[in-house]
């Protein structure tokens, strides 16, 4: 039966989800009707809408962590779209697709936030071949931490004037953290939930590039969908820096 609302995704089966209701009735009697060891993923309704017009989530072509380049302390859930750290360490871990050219939407979903001292979660596009799965998105890439702060390489400019961060860019787990990588202009875009889009780097170099995440915390998790992001943006396109 489809489920056409928030969803409960489950991580260890390939394909299982409850509506919440089922949730509901699962959580007060576990190992009913579906295994009680196994783990799901809280995903609001935007994140289950179709992502290509016309073809349902389960048919749509996921965007996935490459398996080849997790870190040490880490584990894929999920089909490959979770990402979750297991220790506290910075661990991290890129896309499995990777982009040239052209506009491309992607979404983390902040699932849930570890225990620990561990230092943050950073979100963005590195370049191909350069950001690996032992490197630091905020030392590698054009990045956001969960407090809304921007890092990004020296050469890359951060289109926000005078500010290295910014507030209402600020995330939490429930949290879905949106972005357009916009290769044509060298731009990327970010946005949390609803809330219009801003232009937070120019200047990127030409690509490749893939998605990638840094997880400090141990049980820091993220989840990696597209989405058609209807949202529009707030900033006109702003000039590249020369490198």
């Amino acid at each position: 039966m489809a489920i056409h609302e928030h969803r409960h995704k489950c991580g260890s089966c390939a394909n299982f989800d409850y509506c919440p209701d089922c949730f509901t009735r699962h959580m007060m009697a576990p190992g009913t009707h579906h295994p009680a060891d196994h783990f799901f993923v809280d995903l609001p309704w935007q994140l289950v809408e179709e992502r290509i017009p016309g073809m349902p989530f389960a048919q749509a072509p996921p965007l996935t962590w490459n398996r080849d380049q997790v870190g040490p302390h880490a584990v894929l859930l999920n089909e490959g779209r979770t990402f979750r750290s297991t220790a506290e360490d910075p661990t991290a871990a890129v896309s499995q697709q990777t982009w040239s050219a052209g506009i491309h939407r992607f979404a983390f979903h902040i699932d849930q936030k570890g225990e620990g001292s561990g230092r943050d979660v950073y979100l963005g596009v590195a370049p191909a071949g350069v950001f690996n799965a032992t490197s630091l998105l905020c030392d590698w890439g054009c990045s956001l931490d969960r407090r809304g702060t921007l890092e990004a390489p020296r050469e890359i400019a951060r289109v926000s004037t005078a500010r290295s961060s910014v507030t209402e860019l600020a995330f939490q787990p429930g949290d879905m953290v949106r972005f357009v990588l916009n290769l044509d202009e060298h731009t990327l875009e970010a946005a949390v939930n609803d809330s219009p889009r801003q232009q937070i780097y120019a200047g990127l170099r030409p690509g490749p590039y893939r998605i990638a995440c840094t997880l400090y915390r141990d049980g820091d998790q993220v989840s990696l969908v597209g989405e058609a992001d209807p949202s529009p943006s707030t900033s006109g396109p702003v000039p590249a820096v020369a490198a």
